[in-house]
């Protein structure tokens, strides 16, 4: 089928080159002399700095012994590794990732967006750009089928050894119509943990989306402790000409749901996430899981733009606060739990 992605163009100025393999000596961040490790990069990041560049390589042979992972989060007795503790994109800023690259987390995140209402990290976006001949791959630090035995004879890889690729509300484009985060081809295991943020530790799913809409394909998760993907109800906003998230032809086996997990807050001492916004369940080829009540908020809203099918011209509309529109031959799955419409304009 026909996809659109946009990217971002930079200068070579503007621009911070990640290689595994790049000797330490000389690094600069350029293309003739990478960075050697993504927390070196990180820290060279300036207002400047428009895109880091990850550079995916097999090592010598080309076999999964040889091929040299980037490390992310802390070992056992606490010492960061070799990329650094966290992974958390800067403001402004597009992470992509190449083909082939391989990454090895403990207790860790791709962190993209502002997680902290003190710290803005507004505008981060991560485009993970693998081929079928060629995936990108995460896993766990204590994964030795790939990249060698990373962690010294460590314990045996499980799922949620560590958390996942979490794409936050701000990240993104500020206009919120043009969609950069993306993760294509890429192989995601023994994800789905909890991780320490803002010292809180909290449960991610290996793709954790929260009131954003990125484009999810093609990607194959497994061994993961909890959902292989998990969205809030607001994720879901249908605008812009955009039904949520863009989620096609993925794998989805040996998890603890496998399925789209509709994430709903309900925690004590604070109002329980509600659908606000018009919504959409649009992709056939996954499973929608609800497993708390998910409210549809009632009353009138604002308005939207969107294209007229009558005419094809982007025109004004008159909105619901909450709707949620399910496509034919979409599968939702609940568990104890019901879709509620709340009093005024919430229709289904």
């Amino acid at each position: 089928g026909g996809f659109d992605f946009w990217f971002e163009t930079a200068s070579a100025a503007a621009t911070i080159v990640v290689d595994k393999a790049a000797p330490v000596t000389g690094a600069a961040g350029t293309l003739a002399a990478p960075f050697p490790t993504i927390a070196a990069a990180l820290a060279a990041t300036t207002p400047a700095t428009r895109i880091i560049r990850i550079v995916g390589n097999t090592g010598n042979d080309a076999t999964a012994a040889d091929e040299r992972p980037y490390l992310i989060g802390t070992t056992l007795a606490g010492a960061p590794l070799a990329d650094g503790t966290t992974f958390e994109v800067p403001a402004g800023v597009t992470v992509m990732v190449d083909e082939g690259a391989l990454f090895k987390f403990r207790a860790a995140n791709i962190d993209v967006g502002s997680s902290s209402e003190l710290v803005s990290r507004a505008g981060a976006a991560l485009q993970v750009l693998g081929t079928p001949a060629s995936r990108v791959r995460f896993t766990s630090y204590h994964d030795d089928t790939v990249g060698g035995d990373s962690d010294n004879v460590g314990p045996a890889a499980t799922g949620g050894q560590w958390g996942g690729i979490v794409l936050r509300e701000d990240s993104d484009s500020a206009t919120k119509k043009v969609f950069l985060n993306v993760v294509g081809q890429a192989q995601l295991t023994f994800g789905g943990g909890n991780v320490l943020v803002n010292s809180q530790l909290q449960a991610f799913a290996p793709i954790h989306i929260e009131s954003t809409r990125p484009t999810l394909v093609f990607n194959e998760i497994t061994r993961s402790a909890g959902a292989a993907m998990s969205a809030d109800p607001d994720a879901f906003e249908d605008t812009a000409v955009r039904q949520g998230p863009d989620v096609r032809g993925n794998r989805i086996v040996d998890n603890t749901i496998n399925g789209l997990f509709v994430r709903i807050r309900t925690q004590l001492g604070s109002p329980v996430d509600r659908l606000t916004v018009p919504a959409r369940f649009k992709s056939p080829d996954i499973t929608y899981v609800i497993a708390e009540n998910l409210q549809i908020a009632g009353g009138v809203g604002g308005y939207e733009e969107r294209v007229d099918p009558a005419d094809g011209v982007t025109k004004a509309f008159a909105r619901e606060t909450g709707r949620l529109m399910i496509d034919p031959g979409v599968v939702v799955k609940l568990l104890g739990s019901r879709i509620e419409l709340e009093r005024g304009l919430g229709p289904l």
